[in-house]
């Protein structure tokens, strides 16, 4: 197998930092000397760059020091896996895989049991919504200014008495039903 190659640090990098910086130090050097203030700013960018070029350099010497035992781990690495390893591999990426198909149908099922319980809620909510609605509606009707109008009506029938007299008769579609007389203006008064 072939040898890890790693990067190396072209020369023209580190000298073209150490130019800038050397601009940087000698431009920041002129604008404090005639007191402006934005050679402080200069002066802190030279400060960066310096930094800047110390961290590359060690950056690349370490990888240089570490360079052994960077390509001892990638040979290790491109070595094929043991049957061994392979079966623990897929035994556990097995106990992996039912561990999350698993907590999936929990959730769905978390997921549907919620839903129908806000479905339940909302219909719940919105017939009672619509049956105090209705109630009220009735209540204004006996009790409100409609109420003149069919009370008389109430008066004028006895609908104990009516239901007494009822005779049933059949109907064509099944059930029975009976006919009553309603008086719809009450009958003159009796003297």
């Amino acid at each position: 197998m072939a040898a890890v190659e790693l990067p190396s640090l072209a020369p023209e990098t580190i000298e073209r930092l150490q130019q800038a910086r050397e601009v940087l130090e000698r431009q920041a050097a002129r604008l404090q000397a005639t007191g402006d203030p934005i050679g402080e700013a200069i002066e802190a960018n030279a400060a960066v760059a310096a930094a800047f070029q110390r961290l590359i350099v060690d950056a690349f010497l370490k990888i240089e020091a570490h360079s052994e035992a960077v390509t001892t781990v990638v040979q290790e690495s491109r070595q094929p896996m043991t049957q061994e390893e392979v079966h623990a591999f897929c035994t556990h990426l097995d106990k992996w895989l039912m561990y999350r198909w698993t907590q999936f149908n929990r959730r769905a099922v978390a997921t549907c049991v919620a839903v129908v319980l806000a479905f339940g809620a909302a219909c719940w909510g919105v017939g009672f919504a619509m049956s105090s609605t209705r109630i009220e509606a009735l209540n204004q009707a006996v009790t409100g200014p409609e109420a003149a109008h069919w009370l008389p009506l109430l008066k004028a029938n006895n609908l104990t008495q009516a239901w007494s007299h009822c005779q049933p008769l059949p109907q064509p579609n099944g059930g029975k039903a009976c006919s009553f007389a309603l008086w719809t203006e009450q009958p003159p008064a009796q003297r």
